[in-house]
């Protein structure tokens, strides 16, 4: 399968289903290319049928996919427009259980881009779970209003999290792969996603993994024995339960092997184990020991398939096997029940859908107990079958009806779906509200305006619900309702906040929601004044021109001001003027000619009628003979694969000593007469210090002609010059024929512990997946803010655009810091950008904390990091004595006081957690003496320092967990005490 690069991104994850749970193979991805191989049963794919038996389960169930591929929709891609998506089942032969070749055909089908409802990703995605389990569903486009179905398990209730999340809780235990989820919005949009386990593998294990496996639903527990041909081979292994569990492996028989070796699969995950040449043998036998249950594939490098170089197989306990007959297969319904509830002298109610899971065809039947036929039920969608059920319930009389729909399949169980109406006098609620909309005026720098009603009220008494849509701004959200929920008829006070909504104003709407309607109520703020421009600065030598800089007052409805300028010392070297075509703009000069080396500062003071005044403070360093300049790096590389679209900027640091310079930057490429690309510096400040931003640039990005560079070196400079000289930076370009894979995001986890969920601000995340990092293990590095540096070799992360601080890239993991600018928002968006090309967008809820205790073996459990009041690392051998301090090392704590700066080092500027922060170790609450930044470490790292509680039972693995807000650390971790 080859997908559409102008509307796909990456392909991600890839299942197989079949009747029976036995359908298994593998796939291997590259770029937007798939290739799929799968069989059912135990035998190897593409071996010889004689040798491998098969149930042939694959293709038997209606209504069940046969393969399922997840893919990345490019933002770009143009709405409406659609695109063909063809298979080619012609690469292998096709065989049935008893080994005879038949052929097999697929029809093209086709997407049409555009819609606001998708699901990204299922988690957990598979394994057996008892009700009352909570599943999270990510994607976009979710409300409170959107609806779940799961075919088998049911739904018991449905919770929103965010546009971007939404949790249900299973009604029955049921095996969650395999299993249709139904989404659906009050405007008739639907998706439809089978879940599947999207495990992922840990760094150290994805490099031995030839292809992505695809397990079979069989899981064992028991001994295992697998035999390894001489060309070696890999297991891969995947853990579908909700803990970790430890793998076993020694040698079989009388061989011997180095170990036994241990390998833990955290919950939900996949692990891969390495057969090449355990033993000396030509071949080896291996006993693989799981404590719990596990799926397994084995991949072999032997060519005993047809001449096949790789092969896989599933493992199976000796004499066990899959069943070779289908096993009894139930229809099932959903919802199993339905009812209405309709006014006499109303327009009669919608249809309702139901959906019906069943592997043959089957008819459909209405009854009523009364009331004549007022029930009605017909097919609206096949493959999967969809019901349309409808009540006509006009000229009924007030009462309870009774009525059923018979579902009859072909040889297998007959569903009845009960059905009932209730017929009142009484009106339904429909609410009403006044007024339709709201204005409220404002003026910057006052006190907010006075708040404003809205009147809800009803045809009866009805309950509702508020929300509030509004522009999030830095300071929070100006717009607010109260009550958020009441009984109609009620009155809503809305308020507005002038100093959090600026000269912009806003614009916002309430919505009031009832049993049957929804109101959207629209709030404009329309607010008067001016805002100061930041600080200025301005830098000049002994005796120089004047020098002018323009500004932008910002100002709101008033646009007409005044300005005017003093100093604080030096004489009247500062000046303002405003425009007289542009309103919002001013010109402030500073003349140094009459003032000697040194530093000084000065007031600009702006105005409009009816509106506080504000001011802006202009600072101008006079310097005799200027610094010498320094840059760092002093050379760049850049690695450009043809075809890809600008990569990633370098940077570089401009010092001059601590005084100020101004500064000037100029760049060349020589690259050829064919060569249409070159170099671009950009930075925020025009003096030292400073920071430019070096991008290369493709043909898309420069002037000339649409030739772009062949493949080769090229050389090029960076020339920033100062008043005290020119410093010139060689620049290297190495131009490269293949294209570079984008990066392809598995999961993006808790650091601590290695769990998926929210994240906070300031938390330290870790993410797992395929080219999201260099090919080679890089640490994080300080820059010339001494702030912890956002791009290393080549890797960006990005959370809403934003670079995130690095502390560790590798190919398949990279760990970054949560930016601060992600608080007071419900959700992120995080990206990781390898040399210039962008991963498909990863959508996280954000919430207020995100605790986690950090581990020794880095796995999320286990032996918590923790140091013993002598500094000593806490462990079974070296415990805790009861009564003495511990420091525990844990993050997500999200914003603190004074508020967390993105990437900053904390050194002696420690700051607190603004949530408080409790200790159990035992599950006693342990003694708090400090919780805050660890003292010269990354900005996120939290640092608790408390008391090991009298009254704990000593041991080595003692409980131990944080509290921060209402949110609690995940359980497993432990310490030592004696």
């Amino acid at each position: 399968m080859d997908l559409d690069p102008s509307v796909f991104a990456s392909i991600g994850s890839v299942a197989v289903f079949g009747a029976h749970g036995d359908a298994y193979g593998m796939a291997t991805v590259s770029g937007l290319h798939l290739d799929a191989q799968f069989s059912s049963g135990s035998g190897a794919v593409g071996a010889l049928p004689e040798l491998t038996p098969a149930s042939g389960g694959i293709g038997q169930v209606r209504g069940l996919p046969v393969l399922v591929v997840n893919a990345a929709v490019l933002a770009s891609a143009p709405v409406g427009s659609n695109v063909s998506i063809a298979a080619d089942p012609s690469q292998s032969p096709w065989n049935d259980p008893q080994g005879n070749p038949y052929s097999v055909s697929v029809s093209a089908g086709s997407l049409t881009v555009g819609g606001s409802l998708s699901v990204q990703n299922i988690a957990p995605g598979g394994g057996i779970l008892p009700a009352g389990t909570v599943v999270q569903v990510l994607g976009t486009g979710f409300t409170a209003v959107t609806t779940v179905q799961v075919d088998e398990a049911g739904v018991s209730a449905v919770h929103l999290i965010g546009p971007q999340e939404i949790d249900v809780t299973l009604a029955a235990q049921a095996e969650l792969t395999v299993q249709r989820f139904l989404l659906g919005n009050l405007d008739k949009t639907s998706v439809e996603y089978f879940s599947f386990l999207q495990a992922v593998p840990p760094p150290a294990s994805a490099s031995l993994l030839p292809a992505q496996p695809l397990f079979p639903l069989q899981t064992w527990s028991t001994q295992l024995v697998t035999y390894f041909p001489a060309e070696g081979g890999v297991l891969a292994l995947e853990n579908p339960t909700q803990e970790p569990v430890s793998v076993t492996f020694q040698a079989a028989f009388a061989q011997t092997l180095e170990g036994p070796l241990t390998l833990t699969i955290p919950a939900d995950g996949l692990a891969a184990f390495d057969g090449t040449g355990l033993l000396p043998a030509p071949s080896a036998e291996i006993s693989v020991v799981p404590p719990g249950p596990i799926r397994i594939l084995q991949f072999s490098y032997c060519g005993c398939t047809l001449g096949s170089a790789l092969t896989v197989l599933p493992l199976y306990p000796s004499g066990a096997s899959f069943p070779t007959a289908a096993p009894p297969v139930q229809a099932t319904a959903s919802p199993a029940s339905l009812s209405w509830q309709w006014q006499i002298g109303s327009p009669a109610p919608p249809a309702r859908t139901v959906s019906v899971n069943s592997v043959a065809s089957f008819t459909i039947a209405a009854s009523t107990a009364s009331g004549g036929a007022w029930l009605s039920a017909a097919l609206e969608q096949d493959a999967p079958s969809i019901l349309a059920v409808a009540v006509n319930p006009i000229g009924l009389s007030a009462g309870s009806y009774q009525g059923a729909i018979t579902i009859s399949p072909s040889g297998l169980n007959t569903l009845t779906i009960p059905v009932s109406l209730t017929v009142t006098p009484n009106p339904v609620t429909l609410l009403l509200a006044a007024p339709a909309s709201l204005t409220f005026n404002g003026t910057y720098g006052e006190a907010s305006p006075p708040a404003q009603s809205i009147s809800v009220t009803g045809s009866s008494p009805g309950n509702f619900t508020v929300s509030v849509d509004q522009g999030v701004y830095e300071a929070g959200y100006w717009l607010s309702v109260s009550p958020a929920s009441g009984t109609t008829p009620a009155t809503l006070t809305v308020s507005a906040d002038t100093a959090i909504a600026g000269v912009n104003g806003g614009y916002g709407i309430v919505a009031v929601t009832g049993p049957q309607n929804t109101l959207s109520i629209p709030v404009t703020f329309n607010v008067a004044g001016i805002t100061a421009p930041p600080p200025m600065f301005f830098s000049a030598q002994t005796g120089a021109p004047p020098q002018t800089q323009t500004v932008d007052v910002g100002t709101g409805t008033v646009m007409v001001f005044s300005a005017s300028a003093s100093t604080n010392s030096g004489g009247a070297w500062l000046s303002v003027a405003t425009s007289p075509i542009f309103l919002a703009e001013a010109y402030i000069t500073a003349n140094p000619a009459n003032l000697s080396p040194g530093t000084y500062t000065g007031t600009v003071v702006f105005s409009v009628p009816g509106a506080p005044s504000v001011q802006t403070t202009v600072t101008v360093v006079v310097w005799g003979t200027p610094p010498p300049l320094s840059v760092t790096p002093s050379s760049l590389l850049f690695v450009y694969p043809m075809g890809s679209s600008a990569i990633p900027a370098q940077t570089l640091s401009v010092q001059s000593g601590g005084v100020p310079l101004p500064l000037t930057v100029q760049t060349s490429l020589a690259c050829g007469s064919n060569c249409s690309v070159g170099l671009g510096a950009y930075s925020p400040s025009s003096f030292s210090p400073a920071t430019f931003q070096v991008t290369f640039l493709s043909a898309s990005y420069a002037t000339g002609p649409p030739a772009i560079a062949p493949e080769g070196y090229y050389q090029g400079n960076v020339q920033i010059t100062a008043p005290s000289g020119t410093v010139t930076v060689p620049v290297s370009v190495l131009v490269t024929a293949s294209p570079v894979a984008p990066p392809l995001i598995g999961a993006l986890v808790n650091a601590a512990s290695q769990t998926q969920g929210s994240v906070a601000p300031g938390e330290i995340v870790t993410i797992y997946g395929f080219g999201v990092g260099p090919p080679y293990v890089s640490g994080f590095w300080l820059n010339s803010n001494s702030s912890v540096g956002t791009y290393d070799s080549g890797i960006q992360v990005l959370f809403d655009g934003k670079p995130a601080p690095l502390i560790y890239a590798s190919r398949n993991q990279t760990n970054a810091i949560v930016p601060y600018e992600v608080a007071d928002q419900t959700s992120t968006t995080a990206e990781v950008v390898y040399n210039g090309v962008t991963s498909a967008t990863w959508g996280v809820p954000v919430a207020t904390a995100a605790p986690a205790i950090f581990t020794g073996d880095a796995i999320g459990n286990g032996q918590a990091a923790v140091l013993n009041q002598d500094n000593s690392v806490n462990s079974s051998a070296n415990p805790a004595p009861r009564g003495t301090v511990v420091q525990i090392f844990a993050t997500g704590e999200g914003q603190t006081l004074p508020p967390g700066v993105t990437g900053s080092m904390t050194q002696s500027n420690l700051k607190k957690p603004v949530l408080p922060v409790c200790v159990m170790i035992g599950g006693v609450d342990a003694p708090l003496l400090y919780a805050g930044s660890a003292p010269d470490a990354v900005a996120g790292l939290l640092q608790i320092n408390a008391v090991v509680p009298q009254t704990v039972s000593p041991g080595p693995a003692i409980p131990i967990s944080i509290m921060i807000g209402d949110l609690v650390s995940p359980n497993g971790v432990t310490i030592a005490v004696q």
